[in-house]
């Protein structure tokens, strides 16, 4: 009974918090993506960051940022309106279809899984450039403020 109690607390704090329109951040407020991009052929991420108003959905600023870098792959690390939203992510890393490896790292402003797993992948390359690899989210759990 403590373990599902448990698991269902976990779920519950881990799930992305969304506004009334459906957003991950509050409409008509200035906020500040940070982003990587890059060419198909290459294997190197620039970084950018840049202030959007009414991308309210991961959705629409993935499309936003996309019409900005025309013809490169474009993966968003956090997004903020503001302050600070700090997080414990719980992952697992899966090589070759063996069995997942636990890890815990702390993220600021990964407001949706997908932005954990870039951030994740953004500081630790290996990652990425090794065949084989799949990141998987298990948790996301926010700091309480104090």
């Amino acid at each position: 009974m403590k373990k599902i109690v448990l698991m269902m607390l976990v779920l519950l704090c881990g799930c992305t918090v969304l506004f009334a329109d459906g957003g991950i951040v509050p409409q008509g407020v200035d906020i500040t993506v940070s982003y990587q991009y890059r060419k198909p052929k290459e294997k190197k991420w620039q970084s950018g960051t840049v202030k959007l108003r009414d991308a309210v959905t991961e959705k629409a600023m993935l499309e936003e940022l996309r019409r900005r870098n025309k013809d490169c792959i474009v993966r968003i690390l956090a997004a903020d309106a503001g302050a600070d939203k700090v997080l414990t992510v719980r992952y697992k890393v899966f090589k070759n279809g063996k069995k997942g490896v636990n890890h815990t790292v702390v993220l600021t402003n990964a407001l949706t899984q997908s932005m954990a797993k870039n951030q994740i992948l953004a500081k630790n390359p290996d990652l990425e450039e090794t065949p084989g690899v799949r990141v998987r989210i298990a948790a996301m759990i926010k700091k309480q403020s104090k």
